[in-house]
């Protein structure tokens, strides 16, 4: 469950990365659609998961995980997309923005909304959200 990179590069000193166009569902369009099975909806919390694992385990806290950052591909896989608001912990020791609180409300972790002290074993995403 990768979204390849296509290149990454600065102008301006903006860094950007380049991803391939992912062609799909937003997951939130197909729950409203589609009754899907405890097996599909579990395959694809499966899915999510372990595509969440690794990007905890590469540093990135993905601070807006919903259903409207998840593609279900025309093959049935989904993707996870909406990183613009990631963080890399690796350069970070608080999670919040100095601004105020970022992502979706129903969907942030509580680590967010209470403006905690982020740590690499705290959750950061809830499967029931």
């Amino acid at each position: 469950m990768s979204c390849r990179s296509i290149d990454s590069e600065s102008t301006d000193g903006n860094p950007y990365i380049a991803m391939e166009l992912v062609e799909g569902r937003l997951l939130r369009v197909v729950l409203e659609h589609e009754r899907l099975t405890a097996r599909r909806g579990l395959e694809l919390m499966r899915q999510v998961a372990a595509g969440m694992a690794a990007i905890h385990t590469s540093g990135i806290l993905h601070r807006d995980l919903s259903t409207n950052n998840i593609v279900v591909t025309d093959s049935g896989s989904p993707k996870i997309l909406g990183l613009e608001l990631a963080k890399d912990m690796s350069r970070f020791t608080s999670i919040d923005s100095g601004g105020g609180l970022l992502g979706t409300p129903p969907s942030v972790s509580p680590e967010q909304i209470e403006k905690a002290r982020a740590a690499t074993r705290a959750p950061r995403c809830s499967p029931s959200a």
